[in-house]
C-alpha cells in the first residue's frame, strides 16, 4: 500500500512513475532524488499514522475471518 501511494504521489508531483522503479545494474539515481523531493518528518508521521488507522479495521476483520475459518487450509497461508 505504501509503494502504491508513493507512486501516486510521484505522479501527482509531476514526475513519471518509472522514476520510482530501480531495476538492474544500470539504474541511475533520478534527478528528483537529488533535489528537494519528499515530505518533512512530521508529515511522514501523519501519513504513517493515517495508513495504520486505515488498515486496522481490515486487519481486525481478517483476524476474525481466520478464527471463524480455521478448518480451511488456505487461510493460514494468507
Amino acid at each position: 500500500m505504501i509503494h502504491a501511494l508513493a507512486l501516486v504521489t510521484v505522479t501527482l508531483m509531476g514526475y513519471p512513475w518509472q522514476s520510482m522503479i530501480f531495476i538492474g545494474p544500470h539504474s541511475q539515481v533520478h534527478p528528483m532524488i537529488k533535489g528537494n523531493f519528499g515530505f518533512s518528518l512530521g508529515m511522514t508521521y501523519v501519513i504513517w499514522i493515517s495508513i495504520v488507522v486505515l488498515l486496522y479495521p481490515l486487519c481486525v476483520y481478517w483476524n476474525s475471518f481466520k478464527v471463524r475459518n480455521k478448518a480451511k487450509w488456505w487461510v493460514s497461508y494468507v
